[in-house]
């Protein structure tokens, strides 16, 4: 099995823990993306500019006891291990790459090169810029610790490790199965990691030129400590086993599977887009009320807004106007006798308009006034000086509860007669919002109450 993480910084005892968890072998092999952390404590001797360990216990000692082979992707937080003196070059996994001298199972990929396992190729592009090289310092043997930690200049991929690199590609044909780098292409940083690169972009723009003439179908990175797919091809790990490379037939026993929820209702939908981005993008709530809504209502909440000339809206104070819309917000207070009333917003397609709701009129209708219910609303203009004018409510009709027409007609006048008290009993218990026109025929614009008793007496269509 091979396995797949981000960066370590030294932490042996996960690596420890894990290969003893998953009962793992030699013949297991676990790759580190960068700052594996082995070589961070070393000293750089200014004549041979290599490398020498510092450490009281090696810490090579303690890997080498552990049951897995590890290779290691050049990062930017130890030395390269091309630039240490105790490591040697060999050959296996189908190139040249440096193995420890004190322990076996420890190898590092080089950069620009290409290696085989289970017969896929990977691109090895190590390395990254230090976003806090400046507070570091590079561990000269001739000077003295800081108590800053340790910069190495070798950090990033050398010109000549990047020609290398285009070599590989070009023998490969421009294809690989996947790369395996510190950072990754520009493109690809992830938003809260931007300043990472901002000082110096180097490395990722030129991962960027390769990632746009490489053909590949995964490229794993470790440098931003994340772990998680950024795009379809480009896996950010930072967490051991959860990008294993398996076999293509086996890849579908690791898949999550999420439930097809199906789409959002149109409703939840134009809610989502106002709750997050404050405005509908794709619609508004009223669109498919918007024929009912125009018949139904005196005024628009434009209306209630003052002239930029005169001052005064186009309602007048005191005028009885019906407007209709969403409830979008609504602010209940208590009156000096201990009542509830509230102040409702309204929203229609153009706009919106205060209504106040005084304590007898809420106690009426407050199961109508919550935010998200469509209604109508009827009463008074209250118009203030170059302000916007707001509507006192006196009645309040929700939307499926609007107005309808019956036509009623009768054979003669004497049959009109003959019934007409029987409609005048229907009609002694309207609540006042019916009318109607008498003759041979009969109009009747009626609501909620008239409605079912005309339903039983005459029908309705």
């Amino acid at each position: 099995m091979i396995y797949i993480t981000g960066d370590k910084h030294g932490d042996i005892q996960e690596i420890e823990m894990f290969a003893k968890e998953h009962k793992t072998s030699k013949d297991d092999i676990l790759i580190l993306l960068g700052d594996a952390g082995f070589n961070y404590y070393r000293k750089k001797d200014r004549k041979t500019n290599l490398y020498h360990k510092i450490e009281t216990e090696d810490v090579y000692q303690y890997l080498k006891k552990i049951d897995l082979t590890i290779l290691v992707v050049q990062g930017n937080h130890e030395a390269p291990a091309w630039c240490c003196d105790d490591m040697h070059e060999t050959f296996r996994f189908g190139n040249t790459l440096y193995q420890a001298n004190d322990a076996d199972n420890i190898y590092y990929l080089k950069n620009g090169e290409i290696y085989w396992f289970n017969g896929k190729s990977y691109l090895v592009l190590g390395g990254a810029f230090s976003v806090d090289r400046n507070w570091r310092h590079i561990p000269y043997t001739d000077e003295e610790d800081s108590c800053c930690g340790y910069y190495f200049p070798e950090e990033q991929m050398s010109d000549d490790q990047f020609k290398r690199a285009w070599e590989s590609i070009k023998e490969a044909n421009y294809s690989v199965y996947g790369v395996l780098s510190h950072t990754c292409p520009k493109p690809i940083v992830p938003l809260y990691a931007i300043d990472k690169i901002l000082a110096n972009d180097r490395m990722e723009t030129k991962l960027e030129e390769i990632a746009s003439q490489l053909h590949f179908d995964i490229w794993y990175f470790g440098h931003f400590h994340d772990n998680r797919i950024i795009q379809k091809k480009y896996a950010m790990t930072g967490q051991m086993t959860l990008f294993d490379l398996v076999e293509e037939e086996e890849k579908s026993q690791f898949e999550i599977r999420l439930p097809d929820v199906g789409e959002y209702t149109r409703e939840n939908q134009l809610a989502f887009e106002k709750e997050v981005l404050g405005i509908y993008i794709s619609g508004h709530p009223l669109d498919a009320y918007e024929a009912a809504w125009r018949k139904n209502i005196s005024a628009v909440t434009p209306d209630f807004q003052p002239d930029e000339e005169t001052g005064r809206s186009k309602v007048h104070d005191g005028a009885r106007e019906t407007i209709g819309g969403l409830i979008t917000d609504k602010t209940v207070k208590y009156t000096r006798t201990n009542q509830m009333m509230a102040f409702v917003t309204v929203e229609d397609l153009l706009g919106t308009v205060e209504v106040v709701v005084f304590p007898r009129d809420y106690e009426k209708n407050r199961e109508l006034l919550e935010v998200d219910q469509k209604v109508f609303i009827r009463g008074r203009v209250s118009e203030e000086d170059e302000r916007p004018s707001k509507l006192i409510c006196e009645k309040v009709i929700p939307f499926d509860r609007k107005k309808r027409e019956l036509w009623i007609q009768f054979p003669d006048k004497a049959d009109y007669l003959e019934q007409e008290q029987t409609l005048f009993g229907h009609l002694k218990d309207s609540d006042g919002e019916d009318e109607k026109e008498q003759g041979r025929r009969a109009l009747l614009n009626f609501g909620h109450t008239v409605g079912h008793a005309m339903e039983g007496a005459w029908g309705l269509d």
